[in-house]
């Protein structure tokens, strides 16, 4: 089932050990659905990302969140429903966990510098003069797969 990203958004912001802002935000659910497109071979969201000047961002959530510019989001602002993800016992859970507790402390600088990779699904996507191209899903499954090669290459050395 792929969750609709207001949902995920909401259940980031009430789970997350600290606050989160906007640019965090878009960051971690971006990364959230590259893991399980790597993972599973299928979205977590029902939502695309676009390839933005800072990242990829998806609008609908940007147009829910701008108003905060990098003050920190409250969950109460976002109108998603998070109990509907305590009832899952499919992968969706599963990998919006993982993504608060490895990713939802990093700050925005550092999660920068994760989706701006050079090898990545947002530097090969992004095009200065055009903000609203969809960075593909299977770009973003790609990222993935290179990044767990490398990291297996790198443990095993």
């Amino acid at each position: 089932m792929s969750l609709p990203i207001l949902d995920a958004a909401k259940y980031i912001l009430e789970n997350s050990r600290r606050t989160i802002t906007q640019l965090e935000l878009q960051k971690l659910l971006y990364l959230s659905q590259m893991t399980h497109l790597g993972e599973y071979n299928k979205p977590v969201l029902a939502a695309r990302f676009e390839a933005w000047k800072f990242g990829p961002v998806n609008r609908m959530l940007y147009d829910e969140v701008k108003r905060f510019a990098a003050n920190p989001i409250p969950s109460t602002s976002v109108a998603g429903n998070v109990e509907i993800i305590g009832a899952l016992v499919d992968t969706t859970k599963e990998v919006l966990d993982l993504t608060i507790r490895d990713l939802s402390e990093k700050t925005a600088s550092a999660l920068i510098q994760i989706t701006h990779w050079k090898k990545g699904a947002w530097f090969k996507t992004y095009d200065p003069a055009n903000w609203n191209i969809e960075i593909p899903e299977e770009l973003m499954r790609q990222e993935y797969l290179d990044r767990l090669e490398i990291y297996n290459a790198e443990i095993s050395a």
